[in-house]
């Protein structure tokens, strides 16, 4: 029984490194295509996301979906088209549902919800602002919600999803650094040039159309790195030379919000060390900081960065210019929700009723679904975390840290609408998963009361 064990656990680890050679290298394939602006180099690389999909295990498809997350908005044939990241990840879905179908036990109160989910998201089906891709997206994510719920299945292993997407995030910083100031990427990045100390000087994207996009996944890279590794002593040298390396690509962005949350990670952090207080965590993350601002400094533009963060925050002198105007943006919205049946019912699955976005993801939420939707979401996913339980006894320094990552995550989109980007529930599910599960262990989520 223990050969056999080990020889599956062999075959999975090598079944992984070929998940993340072919992963990377569709991604060099992808980035040779945007730089030299063939979409037929773009759509070979497509063409073996699908063939790696088909041909690997299926515990692998869930890593598919989060590596390729941070590349979603440059995987197109043109900058207008349709991001074939949503065919990746309806692809992964429909081989989950034909790998799983046969395993589902069926629940009925859970099959109720997603009906009702699914005739309320419905109810603007005949507006002309109903968006099918949005309804279909919608749709998917309660499926995917559904596989997830149920005991039987292998959707989920937190340290091999966590590293597909921390790779994923790092080799489309590397991409970036190539692509950002190529000419036909203009089309496809939305890039802030800003005037600093007598300098113009770029916003660093990666492969996300907006800087602050960019940072949000930086920041769930790193609350993962802390969590699922670092705190765990698992390959620490490798996970803390990530963690300087993503922290630095994220100050790049310039966003105000990326640097209040990283000192917020690294507070968090500091809370955990004082808990559990070694002389060798204390000695590490010293060493960490020291390195990533002798490293920073080594950079002409780090006075320039220094010199923009402090301008930023320096001339806030409310609350408005501290969220960059989204303030009055929220004001706008809230004006709106005045409305009794936009607040109640919402305006339907569609991003583009309004010119200018919420900023603010619950808001968005709400705007989109009303207050009933919303409401019958909540207790959907009220109703999937109470059908799981703790995989074990955790101490409380181990509750705290599971609880970093998405903590971090939702205090970020608050400062963004991520409502109709095809990785918000991806995102949410992979942290959600880090409550439940123990690191190093295959998902297998239990039902209450079963032993």
């Amino acid at each position: 029984m223990i050969q056999e064990k080990l020889k599956k656990n062999r075959y999975n680890y090598k079944n992984f490194i070929s998940f993340t050679v072919i992963s990377i290298g569709v991604m060099v394939i992808l980035t040779i295509g945007l730089y030299i602006n063939n979409p037929n180099i773009i759509l070979v690389a497509f063409l073996f996301t699908l063939i790696g999909m088909v041909c690997t295990k299926k515990e692998n498809l869930f890593n598919y979906i989060l590596f390729f997350i941070p590349s979603a908005n440059v995987f197109k044939l043109s900058p207008g088209s349709f991001s074939l990241y949503t065919f990746i990840s309806l692809f992964a879905l429909a081989l989950l549902i034909s790998v799983y179908i046969k395993y589902i036990k069926y629940d009925v109160k859970q099959l109720v919800f997603i009906i009702i989910l699914l005739c309320y998201s419905g109810l603007h089906l005949f507006n002309k602002s109903f968006n099918i891709y949005e309804f279909i997206g919608f749709f998917s994510i309660l499926l995917l919600l559904a596989i997830f719920s149920n005991r039987k299945n292998e959707l989920i292993n937190v340290e091999r999803n966590s590293i597909s997407f921390i790779i994923g995030v790092f080799s489309s910083s590397i991409a970036g650094l190539i692509l950002q100031n190529q000419p036909q990427m203009k089309a496809y990045l939305d890039v802030d040039t800003i005037y600093i100390a007598n300098s113009f000087m770029s916003r660093f994207v990666g492969l996300n159309q907006d800087p602050n996009f960019y940072s949000l996944q930086v920041i769930v890279a790193l609350s993962l790195l802390i969590t699922v590794f670092i705190s765990n002593n698992k390959d620490t040298v490798i996970a803390k030379i990530m963690f300087v390396t993503l922290s630095s690509f994220g100050f790049l962005s310039l966003s105000k919000t990326y640097l209040i949350i990283w000192s917020l990670i690294i507070i968090c952090w500091l809370v955990s060390i004082i808990m559990k207080l070694t002389i060798k965590k204390i000695i590490s993350l010293i060493t960490m900081l020291f390195i990533l601002i002798f490293i920073n400094g080594k950079y002409e533009f780090t006075e320039k960065i220094t010199t923009f963060y402090l301008l930023r925050f320096g001339g806030t002198n409310d609350l408005d210019s501290l969220t960059t105007g989204r303030t009055k943006i929220w004001e706008d919205y809230l004006v709106v929700l005045h409305e009794p049946s936009i607040l109640l019912f919402g305006t339907g699955l569609n991003r583009l009723i309004r010119e200018v976005s919420p900023h603010n993801t619950y808001l968005s939420i709400i705007y989109s679904f009303g207050l009933i939707g919303t409401i019958l979401f909540l207790l959907y996913l009220i109703y999937i975390a109470r059908t799981l339980k703790w995989s074990n006894k955790v101490s409380t320094l181990r509750l705290y840290l599971r609880v970093l990552p998405l903590t971090v995550y939702l205090i970020f989109i608050a400062s963004i609408d991520l409502l109709f980007e095809d990785y918000f529930m991806m995102l949410f599910l992979l942290l959600f998963s880090v409550l439940y599960i123990e690191t190093g262990k295959k998902f297998i989520i239990q039902n209450r009361g079963e032993n």
